[in-house]
C-alpha cells in the first residue's frame, strides 16, 4: 500500500464523475467485485476561483484549443464533444484547472495557474490524501505539458511518483478481484467504517487513465533520468486490448499505437542502462526494430493511424534512431563493419531527415504546445547527429551531407525557430521553455564548433531577440537551468562536462 494512501481521511465524499457513479454497483448476489474509484474515495476538491483564471470567453477558447490541438498529440483522456469548459469545470475541476494552466496563450496566465496546480497538488494530494480520477487527469496534464509552467525538474520527477501513487491507490493497475476482501468484510461488520463501494468493470475511461499514465510518466522518467515511471503489466496488456477491441473512438487507436512504441522504447532504455559500451546483441536490436516496422501497417479501422499524424511519425522515427544507437559504440567502428552496417547507416540517417522534416514543418502558434516529450526527442535527435559527427567515419559523414542533416545548420535553424515562437507570444512574457532551449542548444553549437574547427558555418549568428530578453536568474520567478531534459544515456558523457548542467 502506497505511503500517500494511509494519509486518506475517512468519510463519504460524492465522486465528480457521473460515469463512475453509474458504474458503482453490486452484484446482484450481493458480492462485490471491483476496487476502488468509488462515492466514499476522498474527492474533496471541488470548484473555487483562482488568481488570473480566464474569462468564461477565455476559458472556453482555451478549452477547445486542447481538446482539439493538444489532446490528439497524447489522448489520456477523452472529452465528449458536446461538453464545453464549464461542463468540464463541474464534472472534473482540477482537470479543468490544469487544462487552462498549460493551454492558455498567455505565459503570465500559465505561470500563476502553474503554481496554484502545483499548490493543490502538495496540499490535496500528498497532505490530504485526496483520491480521485480528476486528481489522476490534472497530474497527468501538469505532466504533459509542464514545460508551459514555472519549470522544476525535482517536483517534475516527483509528480511523476504522485502518478503511480493514485494509480495504484485508484486500484487501476490490477484486475479487479472476483471477490471482496473477507478482512474488509470482517471490518466492515465490526463498525470500523464504511468500506469502498466496489465497482463491477472498469470503465474506458478508467483504461485510458491507466495507459496514458504509463506513456506520460515513462516520458518524465526519460526526460530528467528520474525513478522510473509505471511499469507495464499484464494487466496493462489486457487493458490494451481491451481498447483496441472495443473503442470507436480514433483517438484511442493513437493512444494504442503510442503506447506500444513507448514500450519499445522504454525496453530499448533499459538496455542500454548500464551497458558501459557493452554491445547490445544485435538479434535483439534487429527483434524490435521488426517490431517497429510492424506498428507502421496498424489501422483505425478507417485508415493508417501514421498518415496523418505526424507526432505518432515523429515518435516512431525517434523509436527507430533508439533502435540504431548501438551503432554509435566507438568500439563497432571499422572499415569492415562500416560497409556491412552501410543499410543501416542509410536507414538511421533517413529516420534523422524524416524526423527534422517533421518537426520544422509544425507552425511556430503551435510549438509552445507540443506534449515536452517532444522536446526531449529534439535534444535526442541533434546530440545523436553530434555522436555520428564525433565518430568521423566517412560513410555517415557523406550520408550526413547528402541529407542536409548536418548539425550546425540544423542548430540554426532550432534556435532560429525559437527565437520567432518567443517573439511571437501574445504578452510580453516571453516563454521560459523557448529561452531555455536558445541556451542549450547555442551551448552545443559553440562546443560542437570548438571541437570540430572554427571553419564550421552556421546560417546565421545574429540572434532575433533582444539581449535584456535573457533575463538573469535573480530576475527570472525560476532558474530556466534548473530543468534538464532529454539526457539519454547516450548523451550523458557529452552534457556531463557542458557547463550548464
Amino acid at each position: 500500500m502506497s505511503l500517500m494512501r494511509l494519509q486518506q481521511a475517512p468519510g463519504n465524499f460524492p465522486s465528480l464523475s457521473p460515469q463512475l457513479q453509474e458504474a458503482s454497483h453490486d452484484d446482484d448476489d450481493g458480492n462485490e467485485t471491483s476496487p476502488t474509484l468509488t462515492n466514499n474515495t476522498p474527492t474533496a476538491f471541488q470548484p473555487e476561483t483562482y488568481t488570473d483564471e480566464p474569462s468564461l470567453e477565455e476559458a472556453e477558447a482555451t478549452f477547445r484549443r486542447f481538446r482539439d490541438e493538444m489532446v490528439p498529440l497524447c489522448p489520456y483522456v477523452y472529452i465528449p464533444n458536446e461538453w464545453d469548459a464549464t461542463t468540464l469545470r463541474q464534472q472534473y475541476p482540477f482537470l479543468w484547472l490544469s487544462i487552462m494552466s498549460v493551454a492558455s496563450h498567455s505565459a503570465k496566465a500559465r505561470y500563476s495557474l502553474g503554481r496554484q496546480v502545483k499548490n493543490i497538488i502538495v496540499q490535496k494530494i500528498v497532505s490530504d490524501g485526496t483520491r480521485s480520477v480528476d486528481m489522476l487527469l490534472g497530474v497527468l496534464t501538469f505532466l504533459c505539458w509542464m514545460h508551459l509552467l514555472p519549470m522544476d525538474k525535482l517536483f517534475g520527477s516527483m509528480v511523476s511518483q504522485i502518478a503511480v501513487a493514485l494509480i495504484q491507490d485508484l486500484g487501476l493497475n490490477m484486475t479487479p478481484p472476483e471477490y471482496p476482501s473477507k478482512v474488509g468484510q470482517l471490518l466492515n461488520g465490526k463498525g470500523f467504517g464504511l468500506l469502498p463501494q466496489i465497482r463491477r468493470e472498469r470503465t474506458m475511461e478508467d483504461r485510458r487513465a491507466l495507459i496514458g499514465a504509463y506513456i506520460i510518466t515513462s516520458m518524465t522518467c526519460h526526460a530528467f533520468r528520474s525513478a522510473d515511471g509505471l511499469c507495464w503489466s499484464t494487466y496493462l496488456d489486457e487493458c490494451l486490448n481491451y481498447v483496441s477491441r472495443n473503442s470507436t473512438e480514433p483517438h484511442d487507436h493513437i493512444l494504442i499505437t503510442q503506447a506500444k512504441l513507448q514500450l519499445i522504447i522504454n525496453r530499448l532504455r533499459s538496455a542500454y542502462r548500464g551497458s558501459n559500451n557493452v554491445q547490445v546483441p544485435a538479434i535483439y536490436s534487429d527483434a524490435l526494430r521488426s517490431e517497429l516496422d510492424s506498428l507502421l501497417t496498424l489501422t483505425d479501422g478507417v485508415s493508417n493511424i501514421f498518415d496523418n499524424n505526424s507526432a505518432m511519425k515523429r515518435l516512431y522515427h525517434f523509436s527507430m534512431l533508439m533502435a540504431h544507437e548501438c551503432l554509435l559504440n566507438k568500439s563497432s567502428v571499422s572499415h569492415d563493419k562500416d560497409m556491412q552496417n552501410f543499410a543501416y547507416y542509410q536507414r538511421v540517417v533517413n529516420s534523422l531527415r524524416s524526423w527534422l522534416d517533421l518537426y520544422f514543418s509544425i507552425p511556430l502558434n503551435h510549438l509552445r504546445f507540443l506534449p515536452a516529450s517532444n522536446y526531449s526527442q529534439l535534444y535526442y535527435v541533434t546530440v545523436f547527429i553530434y555522436r555520428i559527427s564525433a565518430l568521423k567515419v566517412p560513410t555517415w559523414n557523406s550520408l550526413l551531407a547528402e541529407a542536409g542533416a548536418e548539425l550546425v545548420p540544423v542548430l540554426d535553424t532550432v534556435i532560429q525557430r525559437f527565437e520567432q515562437a518567443a517573439l511571437s507570444m501574445p504578452d510580453s512574457q516571453s516563454d521560459q521553455a523557448f529561452l531555455l532551449g536558445i541556451h542549450k542548444f547555442s551551448a552545443l553549437k559553440a562546443v560542437f564548433k570548438s571541437e570540430f574547427g572554427s571553419g564550421i558555418d552556421g546560417e546565421n549568428g545574429m540572434s532575433l531577440l533582444p539581449q535584456d530578453t535573457f533575463m538573469s536568474m535573480a530576475e527570472a520567478d525560476f532558474s530556466p537551468f534548473l530543468m534538464d531534459p532529454a539526457m539519454f544515456p547516450m548523451m550523458q558523457d557529452i552534457f556531463d562536462d557542458i557547463p550548464w548542467q
